[in-house]
C-alpha cells in the first residue's frame, strides 16, 4: 500500500492489501481505483475527503463526520 499521511478520525475506507475500491463520481461519471478514502474535519470546520492522499472533496461548515459522510455519499458511490 502506498505511503500516505492519514488523518485520525472519520469513517475512513481502506481496501484490503493489494485490492482497490472503485469510486464513481455520480456527478461527472468518472471512476477511480482507490486504496484509501480518508475523511478529515479541521479546527475551522472544513471537511475534506482524500483519495489516496489527493484532496477530492472540500466543504466548509461541516460539524460532524456523519454530515461529511452523507455529503460524500451524495456525490460518490463506492464498490469494494
Amino acid at each position: 500500500m502506498a505511503d500516505y499521511t492519514y488523518y485520525e478520525g472519520g469513517p475512513d475506507i481502506i481496501a484490503q492489501e493489494g485490492q482497490f475500491s472503485i469510486v464513481t463520481d455520480l456527478i461527472r461519471g468518472q471512476q477511480y481505483e482507490i486504496q484509501v478514502i480518508d475523511f478529515y474535519i479541521d479546527e475551522m470546520m472544513n471537511g475534506y475527503v482524500y483519495f489516496d492522499g489527493a484532496e477530492m472533496l472540500r466543504q466548509s461548515n461541516i460539524e460532524s463526520y456523519d454530515i461529511l459522510e452523507r455529503l460524500f455519499y451524495s456525490q460518490f458511490s463506492v464498490q469494494m
